[in-house]
């Protein structure tokens, strides 16, 4: 499995609303205000708020031990994936961070930064520090070297680089089924625990019709990133959704078409990264506008079940 490297960074995929004098803002009608000030508040209560401050990571390299974080790191890591599930319309009534699997992490993590940042989901006993605890996290996580903590889970929503195309690290923290996590940290290399069985696909009560990156509504120009994604949540494996011949059209709040590079379509198969998606990169997206910019979307052609779907949706990009 390749390594992928951007701007000094590793990640390795698996198969407020406040007005100062100086921002000048747009006024959302008052049927989107109260959503816009909702996307703000979440910004600052659930984003802002998974800061972490210092992490306090124990272990060494030398003695193979894995050492602990705080338990506030394991906090604003659920915090902060709670955001992006929460903005993307999915429940977090299922979603727990659990001991036992951030144990595992733990290892995982050092085993990483053991072997001189050295990734893979399939390490052998040949790896400096192995454990078989650390080699099952390694394939259950999605795992990174580069960035500390919390800034781990806006590298996988982001999902950057070549060989990430799929925005797989995405497509599992959004995923429709996500329940437990586990997480691990050195000061440079994390895994976050993001697969486990499912014995009941059942769609959680909520569910969106679909899971979107940047999200559907008012959405912080501070997480949308270059890759846009959707995908399509169904109860039944393998996914009965198709998007081998669907068509993404975007467009400007003037109406004018932005162009657009499809570089990824799920088809039905027997595997899974989440829910089926397709992913696009969108070029001239405005990112440093102090008012409101919205882009609509406009996806044709998917089969869900069998049945040809078409769907639209706004993006409304703010400076929160």
């Amino acid at each position: 499995m390749k390594k992928i490297t951007f701007s000094g960074i590793v990640l390795i995929l698996l198969t407020l609303f406040l007005v100062t004098c100086k921002k000048e803002e747009t006024t959302p009608d008052d049927g989107n205000k109260e959503a816009r000030e909702q996307a703000v508040k979440n910004y600052n209560e659930l984003y802002l708020a998974s800061a972490v401050a210092s992490y306090n990571w124990d272990g060494n390299t030398s003695t193979c031990n894995p050492g602990t974080v705080t338990q506030d790191v394991y906090d604003k890591v659920l915090l902060r994936v709670k955001y992006f599930r929460a903005t993307a319309g999915l429940s977090n009534a299922m979603l727990t961070m659990d001991a036992d699997l951030s144990a595992k992490c733990q290892q995982q993590a050092l085993m990483t930064l053991a072997n001189n940042n050295k990734l893979s989901h399939t390490p052998d006993s040949t790896w400096k520090c192995y454990t078989a605890d650390g080699a099952l996290a390694a394939a259950k996580s999605n795992i990174a070297y580069g960035r500390q903590n919390v800034e781990n889970i806006d590298l996988f929503i982001e999902d950057p680089g070549t060989g990430n195309e799929k925005v797989g690290h995405r497509r599992w923290i959004l995923f429709s089924n996500a329940s437990k996590l586990g997480f691990g940290c050195t000061q440079s290399s994390a895994a976050l625990w993001v697969i486990n069985s499912v014995s009941n696909w059942n769609l959680p009560a909520g569910t969106p019709d679909f899971i979107a990156w940047p999200a559907k509504g008012f959405i912080p120009k501070q997480v949308v990133y270059p890759r846009w994604s959707f995908a399509v949540p169904v109860n039944k494996y393998p996914f009965q959704v198709d998007f081998s011949n669907a068509v993404v059209s975007m467009s400007d709040q003037s109406g004018n078409s932005i162009s657009l590079n499809i570089i990824y379509r799920t088809a039905i198969s027997s595997g899974y990264v989440g829910d089926n998606t397709i992913v696009w990169e969108p070029s001239g997206i405005n990112l440093t506008s102090n008012s409101d910019v919205k882009y609509t979307v406009n996806i044709s052609g998917v089969k869900v079940n069998g049945e040809s779907k078409n769907y639209s949706y706004d993006v409304n990009i703010i400076n929160p």
